[in-house]
């Protein structure tokens, strides 16, 4: 662990049935790298109360609530003010946004995005957006919400620069994956090193988007019999790699993104 300081993994979902032998293990990993922060995301109703009780074992995990676009389609009568009861005891709203390939009906994604993101506002709670393939819409919606003074992460960005700098003109925070790490990410890194280190995290988005870039000696997990997952305890090493694209001293820019995470603190 560089310097003995600490480390903030912003986006993860630790309440994944992959992680459910070996759970205890991963965390104890992490922690001992110095990973004092773990933003976990839930995903839908059904992992709300998973995810509240991590957080409530574990004082480094930070719970976010929210109904991914993915599941927009599964939710039930009374399930905002279900939601909000989980959210106002936990620290964040997500994982929520928008899905261009998600087989979900795109005005029903909306409904349910825009509902979560007053609850935002409503509530002061940051939220963790996630968007694939409707950045157009996204930004069409995201403008109409007061949600700099709140919060608002959007995580594994991926998108254009000009996108970018329009999300950062509304008081973005962006997040960066594991992904960074393959060189073939020309357009990612180049986005990456126009983010200022006030609004920057990253992520392992564990246990998905593992990459041999960066892990491949690492202890993982497995998913199957070929596919290996990542896990907090990976963010570390994906600090270093960032920090080296961005030139800058380890130490000074963990720290720096450690205190963006204050975000996730109210």
């Amino acid at each position: 662990m560089m310097g003995g300081g600490k480390y903030i993994d912003a986006h993860l979902h630790l309440q994944d049935k992959r992680f459910d032998d070996i759970r205890e293990a991963v965390v104890k990993r992490a922690v001992a790298k110095g990973v004092e922060r773990m933003v976990c995301n839930a995903v839908s109703e059904e992992d709300w109360h998973a995810v509240a009780v991590l957080a409530k074992k574990y004082k480094h995990v930070v719970a976010c609530f929210g109904v991914h676009p993915w599941h927009a389609d599964k939710i039930e009568e009374g399930w905002l003010q279900r939601l909000e009861a989980f959210v106002l005891e936990g620290c964040g709203i997500g994982e929520i946004g928008l899905d261009g390939i998600a087989q979900v009906d795109k005005q029903k994604q909306e409904e349910v995005f825009c509902a979560q993101l007053d609850l935002s506002a409503r509530t002061g709670k940051p939220v963790t957006i996630h968007c694939v393939k409707r950045w157009g819409r996204m930004l069409e919606i995201v403008k109409t919400f007061e949600l700099a003074a709140t919060g608002m992460l959007f995580h594994s960005f991926g998108g254009s620069q000009e996108t970018l700098f329009r999300l950062l003109d509304m008081g973005a925070h962006v997040s960066f994956s594991a992904r960074l790490a393959d060189p073939a990410r020309k357009k990612m890194r180049q986005a990456f090193l126009q983010v200022p280190l006030d609004r920057l995290f990253l992520e392992t988005d564990a246990p998905d988007q593992y990459t041999s870039f960066l892990f491949h000696d690492l202890k993982t997990l497995k998913s199957g019999e070929n596919s290996a997952c990542s896990e907090p305890g990976h963010i570390v090493r994906l600090y270093d790699f960032a920090a080296g694209l961005r030139k800058i001293d380890p130490d000074v820019f963990r720290e720096r993104i450690w205190d963006n995470g204050q975000i996730f603190t109210n």
